[in-house]
């Protein structure tokens, strides 16, 4: 059988949660979900737009949410704000309720690791904007409705297959995304693979690896040293030096420093102030070093 729903020590707002799900107004393993997420929800470093600050944001979400939206999708949601007072009281708390109750929650939390924690929303965010179009196409502006979605199937098909790594064109595309947010909304350490294939097509033996992820670089084939990164498992073995000259990849979450120790985040940095000569599924960036570390 599954394991009790309720755990002692519950708070109020976890009590009624649970409560909820025994009346049947919540599904089950929704609430289950939610009381995970409650119970692991501890502060961590905190990357945002360049910055990386051992305090939560109050903008995460906020800005996560416009960078990693489609644009065409945030269009429809601003006219459905329009046509909201159109809606039974009912229907109105259905849609925007649960949105609005939920965002609040998010300003609560210290945990701002990835765009996923908003997506519990876009459900409800898909049925307002689904109903919104139907009115435009109703008001005869139907040609404004296929102008978005076919937007919307543009950008969806220019990402694929890397579809963790989508941003929108106000973060200035996928290419760009290592710099506004990285962790859970960039790079779970998915490129190994692409990393081997790349390798492969240019002729590349060994390699420099700074990863993030759970995977093993050596089950894909992928000769490296490991360059200092956050990974498991572990490297036996990990080196700090870097020759001018040397190929080196580096998987965004590190780049930005974000769960390294602070001796090793100068290197980072160094990486930073360079430009990646290639991008294997936009999380993981290729470098031909310039200099020497440790400096001369």
């Amino acid at each position: 059988g599954r394991a009790p729903l309720a755990e002692p020590g519950l708070g109020a707002f976890a009590a009624g949660a649970v409560r909820a799900a025994d009346l049947g107004l919540l599904p089950e393993d929704y609430v289950r979900g939610l009381l995970f997420v409650l119970e692991h929800s501890e502060a961590r470093s905190t990357f945002l737009l360049g910055q990386l600050s051992d305090r939560p944001s109050p903008y995460f979400f906020p800005v996560t949410f416009a960078l990693k939206t489609p644009l065409p999708l945030v269009l429809l949601l601003v006219l459905a704000a329009f046509v909201t007072p159109r809606l039974s009281w009912r229907a109105a708390a259905f849609l925007w309720l649960p949105v609005g109750v939920y965002l609040a929650l998010t300003f609560t939390r210290g945990l701002q690791i990835g765009h996923r924690h908003l997506l519990p929303i876009y459900p409800f965010l898909f049925v307002a904007a689904g109903r919104a179009a139907a009115l435009a196409c109703r008001a005869s502006v139907r040609v404004l409705v296929l102008a978005l979605v076919a937007w919307h199937a543009v950008g969806t098909l220019a990402v694929h297959p890397h579809y963790l790594a989508y941003f929108n064109e106000l973060a200035g595309g996928p290419r760009s995304g290592y710099k506004r947010l990285v962790d859970s909304s960039l790079d779970w350490g998915q490129d190994l693979k692409g990393l081997r294939t790349w390798m492969d097509v240019r002729g590349v033996a060994r390699i420099k690896l700074s990863y993030f992820g759970s995977a093993d670089p050596s089950y894909y084939g992928i000769d490296a040293d490991a360059l200092p990164g956050y990974s498991a498992p572990h490297p036996v073995r990990v080196t700090r030096e870097v020759r001018p000259g040397d190929l080196v990849a580096v998987s965004a979450t590190n780049l930005q420093g974000v769960y390294l120790d602070p001796e090793d985040r100068p290197l980072m940095e160094r990486f930073r102030r360079s430009t990646p000569i290639d991008q294997v599924g936009y999380s993981i960036l290729i470098y031909r070093a310039d200099f020497a570390w440790p400096p001369p």
